[in-house]
This record gives structure tokens, C-alpha cells and sequence, in this order.
């Protein structure tokens, strides 16, 4: 299940819109919009990423059930040790 297909489910059981989402955390509907369509077309925003933070406790739904692509910490870290290990 993509992101946009989670968050419009929790939005229904919820009984919310885009717009009454975005109203709640304090962000623009268009800017919503955007953030979770990128998503559905391959595109990663990181810099949203406090957003969605929001967008999952208005939700009351686990972060990683909704954004099931970002990567795990251990990903991370392997990428930072792989970009230190070649600045050496």
C-alpha cells in the first residue's frame, strides 16, 4: 500500500478531508497534497519529514505504517559510515 493510499484510509475512518488534516497540524492543504503525492509518484521530499511526523499522530497511526519507504536507521547509518570511509 502506497502512502497516499494509507493516509486517504485513515482519513475516512477518521472522518476528515485533506483540508480538515491540514488545518489540524497547521499546514497548508496544497502543500499536503504535494508532500503525499510525491510519494505515489516516486519522488521523495525529505525536508517534509517533520510533516509527516504530524500527518501520522493526527492520524493516530504508526509513522511506518504510512511512509513504509523511508529507510531504516540501519540503512542510514550504513550510508553515512560508507560516505565517512571515503572522505578518508
Amino acid at each position: 500500500m502506497t502512502p497516499t493510499q494509507a493516509i486517504k484510509i485513515a482519513l475516512i475512518k477518521k472522518g476528515l478531508t485533506l483540508r480538515a488534516l491540514a488545518q489540524k497540524i497547521g499546514r497548508h492543504e496544497s502543500y499536503l497534497s504535494e508532500l503525499v503525492n510525491c510519494y505515489q509518484r516516486g519522488r521523495r521530499n525529505r525536508r517534509g519529514r517533520h510533516t509527516r511526523l504530524l500527518i501520522a499522530d493526527a492520524l493516530g497511526v504508526p509513522y511506518e505504517d504510512l511512509w513504509t519507504d523511508e529507510p531504516s536507521q540501519s540503512s542510514k547509518a550504513r550510508a553515512a559510515n560508507i560516505g565517512h570511509r571515503d572522505a578518508r
